[in-house]
């Protein structure tokens, strides 16, 4: 955080505090119009100490509860922040929040207040100078309270909902911040103060995004567990999360996520029909993913279209969460040769492509065709050549061949493979820890058992 301030920087009661030059720039446009000269400078003056103090406030809040403060003034005005060894309790962030705008308004505004009012003959200018400390400490103390994030009274609203109604309430004192924001905005073009009214839009239309950036959160949550399903062979309930997502006001991402699940359901359907028209209600100017597309044109029959999609999808590394039917498809297809030679061309993805075309094959258990594509690549000149020849060993020992897999365990090893944990833990190899060899290829290894 400290990287956000490029200005000046000193310490004020052991707190470290920096400055940003934005910070004065904003002050002195704020200014600008109803001062000039001497005036214009003392209410740069009295913003800095004023937002100073306000932060001061809240740093000596944190420091009473234990977390070190930092300080940092900038264009949109001040922040203090910590790192606590544990979350604050609402208790303590209501307590914290409060203290920046309540500082402002006990120690400097209301005693300018009461000066303005109770004093004699004051010359012109310090009666603008005492007019603008009243009006920076109690007017903006005043604006600060308001439950709008991430203003201090926003932060007090938030941690009060969100203690009685959980992760509801954060979405509550979005839409509460949203609301004030706005009446504020028109409060303020209402009263001629065109950049409060700026302010005013800026902080509805933050929390409005952050409103949606919540929503499309939870959508996307819900598309995992949608995959998951699909993963599972459970399609209907996987359709259904992706209707519901479609229903729910998504982002144009997440309309393209569910569409995309959406059109692989049809495909285990053998709909191909309905997973072109899924893909079609993608918004213009979005991206597919190409194995998606690449597997309907399977499915059409269009096997030159579809080659041509995974060969550019592995040129350009984009694997969808369904890369794995997608290899299905292609092996279903007796094409999985094909596109291995495509990828290993002069010209080509290269072998390293075409090693995770391999992975991609044993993960739709297609074991047999993972290891043709595999051998294929590591003859190529795959860079990971111990990874890979552990995969081949895996992938041996899922199709029933035991002494394929220790020999491709030993060429792994000689190759540079050094993952023991791995190579303990991993389900691929369960066929061989039955085996009477597998502890004697551990201790050859120098291993144990």
């Amino acid at each position: 955080m400290g990287a956000l301030a490029t200005g000046p920087a000193f310490k004020l009661a052991g707190i470290p505090v920096r400055i940003d030059v934005t910070f004065f720039v904003i002050a002195v446009m704020l200014g600008l119009g109803a001062r000039s000269g001497a005036l214009l400078l003392a209410w740069v003056v009295v913003v800095f100490l004023s937002v100073l103090i306000h932060e001061m406030g809240h740093a000596i809040a944190y420091r009473s509860f234990g977390v070190p403060p930092n300080i940092v003034l900038q264009g949109m005005g001040g922040l203090t922040y910590g790192t606590p060894t544990e979350p604050l309790t609402a208790s303590k962030n209501v307590v914290m929040s409060l203290a920046g705008p309540l500082t402002g308004l006990v120690l400097i505004g209301l005693p300018a207040l009461y000066v303005s009012r109770t004093a004699g003959y004051l010359s012109p200018t310090w009666h603008a100078i005492l007019s603008d400390i009243v009006f920076v400490n109690l007017a903006w103390s005043i604006v600060n309270l308001l439950p709008i994030l991430p203003l201090d009274g926003g932060n007090v609203a938030a941690a009060l909902l969100e203690r009685r109604n959980g992760e509801a309430g954060a979405r509550q004192a979005r839409i509460l911040s949203a609301s004030v924001a706005g009446g504020a905005g028109l409060f303020a073009l209402a009263m001629g103060y065109p950049f409060g009214a700026i302010y005013a839009g800026f902080f509805a239309a933050m929390n409005l995004n952050g409103l949606s950036a919540a929503r499309n959160t939870g959508l996307k949550d819900e598309l995992v567990d949608g995959w998951r399903a699909l993963a599972q062979g459970d399609r209907d309930a996987a359709a259904a999360v992706a209707a519901k997502v479609l229903a729910d006001r998504p982002s144009a991402a997440m309309i393209v996520g569910a569409n995309e699940l959406l059109a692989w359901t049809r495909l285990t359907q053998e709909d191909v029909a309905g997973a072109r028209a899924a893909i079609a209600r993608v918004p213009p100017g979005q991206t597919v993913d190409p194995m998606l597309l690449a597997t309907i044109e399977l499915e059409d029959h269009r096997s030159e279209e579809a080659l041509a999609l995974l060969d550019r999808a592995y040129r350009a590394q984009r694997f969808g969460p369904a890369a794995a039917m997608a290899a299905n498809a292609v092996a279903r297809a007796n094409l999985h040769q094909t596109l291995a030679e495509r990828l290993l061309a002069p010209g080509g993805a290269g072998p390293d492509a075409a090693a995770v075309f391999a992975a991609h094959l044993h993960r739709a258990r297609r074991y047999e065709e993972s290891i043709t594509v595999g051998v294929r690549a590591l003859a190529a000149g795959s860079g990971d050549r111990g990874q890979l020849a552990y995969n081949l060993a895996c992938s041996s020992a899922r199709s029933g061949d035991v002494q394929g897999a220790f020999d491709w365990l030993d060429r792994a090893f000689e190759m540079g493979f050094k993952d023991d944990a791995l190579l303990q833990r991993d389900p691929d190899l369960d066929a061989l820890r039955d085996d009477d060899r597998y502890d004697a290829f551990l201790r050859r290894l120098g291993r144990g058992a």
